[in-house]
């Protein structure tokens, strides 16, 4: 249930951290790169409490925290897909 609702905390976390911070939080993408780590952060967290707790680690954080890693990774580099333009054209044009 926890992987849920961590799916929808990116949007929250950075507008939280552009209005705490505005003097460090001042674009986009180090409101990104900020929020990113964080979220990271918090599923390790998760991953360790379990694991100590109950000795298992569950597989959909760790399949979250690889989803996270991956979204990471790529987005920075979505602006220059002509397939990803050419769908945002179609879907908001």
């Amino acid at each position: 249930m926890a992987a849920t609702i961590i799916l929808l905390e990116p949007p929250g976390l950075g507008r939280l951290l552009f209005q705490l911070f505005p003097r460090y939080v001042n674009n986009f993408v180090t409101d990104f790169h900020i929020s990113f780590i964080l979220l990271k952060v918090v599923i390790i967290l998760l991953l360790i409490d379990e694991r100590r707790r109950d000795g298992t680690i569950s597989k959909p954080h760790l399949t979250l925290l690889a989803l996270f890693v991956f979204l990471h990774v790529i987005m920075p580099f979505s602006a220059n897909w002509l397939w990803w333009q050419h769908l945002s054209v179609f879907i908001f044009d």
